[in-house]
């Protein structure tokens, strides 16, 4: 049997976002990402992976992370990606 690594999840909390003035933010300390929760389907996709990148690659500086994550977001959702529930 192979060698698992523990993983450590993040906890994903929609809501209206108001005093943090942006859609999305990632709280590292407390492994917590915040997504507003009035965002179209299309938008969450991107808004979720920006904040994923930041809690999988913390040493990422925000102008690659907001170069790569509507790259990646907009793949998902080519390949017809849709969020049910």
């Amino acid at each position: 049997m192979a060698n698992r690594k523990k993983t450590v999840k993040v906890r994903i909390v929609k809501s209206k976002l108001r005093r943090e003035r942006a859609l999305g933010v990632y709280y590292p300390k407390l492994k917590l990402i915040k997504i507003d929760s009035r965002l179209t389907p299309k938008h969450y996709l991107s808004i979720l992976v920006h904040e994923l990148l930041h809690y999988v690659y913390p040493h990422l500086t925000e102008t690659a992370v907001k170069q790569g994550a509507p790259k990646i977001a907009q793949q998902i959702w080519n390949e017809q990606y849709r969020r049910l529930g």
